[in-house]
């Protein structure tokens, strides 16, 4: 039996780079909706997920100082965090800003550190936690309708499959599979939303 192959565990040590994959037709996306799928634990989880990230997260009000040596990877994604949650419908500089520099950081190296100096290096090579690439993942799917979507999506796609590849890390955290029930609800979404645009005839059942 064929199963979607970018989500195994060896992902975690080695990640997939997605270079010359081989063109796997529409068995191929069934078998990425149907793991896309497994996530899927309902609105109301994922409702409950965001009021308990809303009180953890700092208030909006806090901004993450950008007059510093250092910036901590994992502040700023709750942050853009706080500013999706009290302005859902409306598009913040600051987050966009954001988003498209850990989009372009993980794009090339398929990692985010916690650490980056004021030239968006890293300070040191180590990994954020699971925690902080969920958050990502989260703000990636829920700006999909800018101009920036294709990318943004593309950009998903991959970190998603990096996050179900550790999957044993975050399975009973509440707020975080809310989170990335919604973040796969959206994925999937946006694949039939291209799969219409471009009037493709498949024989994926939506």
């Amino acid at each position: 039996m064929m199963v979607y192959p970018y989500t195994q565990e060896t992902i975690h040590d080695n990640p997939e780079l997605y270079m010359y994959a081989p063109f796997g037709g529409e068995e191929f996306l069934k078998l990425f909706i149907a793991q896309r799928k497994k996530l899927f634990i309902g609105s109301s989880a994922t409702k409950d997920a965001l009021k308990i990230l809303q009180e953890d997260l700092v208030p909006i009000k806090c901004v993450p100082s950008e007059n510093v040596d250092i910036f901590f990877s994992l502040d700023i994604l709750q942050y853009c965090m706080a500013i999706h949650l009290s302005m859902p419908h409306e598009t913040n500089a600051y987050q966009e800003s954001w988003l498209e520099t850990f989009l372009k950081k993980y794009e090339v190296i398929k990692k985010i550190w916690v650490t980056y100096d004021q030239h968006m290096k890293p300070v040191k090579k180590e990994q954020i936690g699971i925690e902080g690439y969920i958050y990502f993942s989260y703000l990636l799917a829920s700006n999909l309708g800018s101009g920036n979507g294709l990318k943004r999506y593309n950009c998903l796609l991959k970190l998603n499959d990096f996050i179900c590849s550790r999957y044993n890390e975050w399975e009973k955290e509440q707020k975080l599979c809310g989170l990335m029930s919604r973040s796969a609800e959206q994925e999937v979404e946006f694949l039939f939303r291209l799969k219409n645009k471009r009037n493709l005839q498949t024989g994926i059942i939506e």
